[in-house]
């Protein structure tokens, strides 16, 4: 049984959504680079959803809400209505789609999400040469920083490209993503034995 027939139709259409308005959100959380980044970061958008529909490590779930977003297609630029309402229809989604979808297949879909939201967040470059010396330095300051609190913490270091692509406006709202991601320690139901499933 797909696991979108667990759910109405109006709360099939806000989990399908999902993968879009997530990306859209982030890209719409920047002005800087202007209409050739807002370009650029919808073309990444639209090649990650689709990319997503081929990805069958991640979870039949999320193969499966990816491929019915790339089907409605078509409806995508209405999608883009109410940025503002994105958090909270992300957390009604994780919390919808808990009630009926196992814990692992609910960490694939929020980790999918919040990957989408990466490679949005990183199709542009935001600071090259144009890019204010003052505003490079703190970039690199942030970045150095960073790298010693990782070192003293004993945690991944962060990634130059990661600070050279996403504005301070879209690691905002990467964190409210995040947020809104995590409304509980473990969401999902039991999965289902392969014994009991035959």
């Amino acid at each position: 049984m797909p696991y979108l027939d667990h759910f109405n139709d109006e709360d099939k259409l806000l989990l399908i959504k999902l993968p879009y308005r997530t990306g859209l959100w982030v890209s719409a959380s920047d002005t800087t680079g202007g209409d050739e980044s807002d370009e650029a970061e919808r073309q990444a958008l639209a090649n990650i959803v689709r990319g997503f529909t081929e990805d069958f490590l991640k979870s039949e779930f999320v193969e499966e809400v990816m491929r019915e977003t790339v089907a409605h297609m078509g409806e995508w630029d209405n999608w883009g209505e109410n940025i503002e309402a994105i958090p909270g229809e992300i957390r009604e989604g994780i919390a919808l789609a808990a009630r009926h979808i196992d814990y692992k297949q609910m960490a694939a879909f929020k980790g999918s999400l919040m990957d989408v939201a990466m490679t949005v967040a990183m199709a542009y470059r935001e600071m090259d040469e144009s890019t204010p010396f003052t505003q490079q330095m703190r970039i690199y300051s942030r970045y150095w920083l960073e790298r010693v609190r990782a070192y003293l913490l004993k945690t991944q270091p962060p990634i130059m490209d990661q600070f050279l692509n996403i504005s301070q406006d879209e690691h905002k709202a990467l964190d409210i993503l995040s947020a809104a991601l995590r409304p509980g320690d473990q969401e999902g139901v039991e999965p289902v034995e392969q014994e009991d499933a035959a």
